[in-house]
């Protein structure tokens, strides 16, 4: 993938020359390498990407000029691909208290029996 980095690196020096290419403003030079930043998100972070083009390209991009480059320039789905350690919707247990919904599933009858059991309980308790 840093191949990739450099062998676009070398074709913009041979376009526009190295006094250019060191005087090119930041975010032009990131949309000249849109597709290979886009091409780095697959297997890295944005983070991970800032500082590989930091350490590639010899310059100091910083966070917040790169950022807003990918918020304007990426999509949302080219960037963030759910990995592994990311939480899916699908298949996420949801941990439920299994009495609370059984008591909110009985009717009339059985919550009065149950009603009545309890109370039939505590005058016992009470008798003793």
């Amino acid at each position: 993938m840093k191949n990739i980095l450099k062998t676009r690196k070398d074709e913009i020096v041979n376009k526009v020359g190295e006094n250019e290419f060191t005087r090119l403003q930041k975010i032009k030079l990131l949309k000249l390498m849109e597709l290979e930043i886009q091409q780095l998100f697959e297997f890295w972070s944005k983070g991970q990407v800032l500082e590989i083009l930091n350490n590639e390209l010899g310059f100091k991009i910083s966070k917040t000029v790169f950022y807003d480059f990918c918020a304007k320039n990426l999509k949302k789905d080219e960037i963030s691909k759910p990995i592994k350690r990311d939480k899916i919707e699908e298949g996420v247990s949801q941990n439920r208290d299994k009495k609370k919904e059984e008591i909110a599933t009985l009717n009339e009858e059985e919550l009065s029996a149950i009603a009545m059991f309890n109370s039939k309980i505590d005058q016992i308790k009470g008798v003793k």
